[in-house]
């Protein structure tokens, strides 16, 4: 379950507690789906603010009633805090094949996704102690250079050879022609270096 869904299931509840709705049920998808897309805008107000996330959707009662809930940071930590604490056990599986002991470390980097999350940076900070927890800006250009660099290890040529990610293809892309087929112009996962 990921953090999103966390958000919506606690809505769920809430409505079916004092609405007596089961929003799970197929006639109410559109409004599970939009509780979902509002439930995401708020989870990612709440990650880079301390006010409270909104979340605003219409109960499908006859006739439909208006539904308005604020989280606060606090409130979404505590929510969440089991899917919060699954984060500390891949990190030490990354450590032990490495042969890195937390100590030996002399800063941590973290980039993707849960970096975004205060609660993570907290828990990281409070696992590895004394040595600094940073988040990189441009996270995804971290990402991209970490997996250069290992393709570059695993490649023969010259270890120093200076190279700069400049774009990768996420998709093939085309053209339409007869009969509804794509003619593929560029492949995906294709990139400059």
């Amino acid at each position: 379950m990921d953090f999103t869904n966390m958000m919506v299931s606690h809505y769920v509840r809430r409505v079916q507690d004092d609405h007596n709705i089961d929003m799970r049920l197929p006639q109410h998808r559109l409004t599970l789906a939009k509780l979902k897309e509002e439930c995401e805008q708020a989870k990612r107000f709440i990650c880079g603010h301390q006010q409270c996330g909104s979340v605003r959707f219409t109960i499908p009662t006859n006739p439909p009633k208006p539904f308005s809930a604020r989280m606060s940071r606090n409130e979404f930590d505590t929510l969440c805090d089991g899917l919060f604490r699954e984060v500390l056990p891949p990190v030490r599986i990354a450590l032990q094949p490495a042969g890195l002991d937390k100590s030996k470390l002399n800063v941590v980097m973290m980039v993707g996704g849960g970096s975004r999350f205060p609660k993570i940076a907290e828990l990281l900070k409070e696992y590895f102690g004394q040595i600094p927890v940073l988040l990189d800006d441009n996270c995804e250009y971290a990402i991209a250079m970490g997996a250069a660099k290992l393709a570059s290890a695993a490649d023969p040529l010259e270890d120093d050879m200076p190279f700069v990610v400049e774009e990768i293809t996420p998709w093939s892309l085309g053209v339409e022609v007869e009969d509804g087929r794509m003619q593929i112009l560029i492949k995906k996962a294709r990139g400059c270096l």
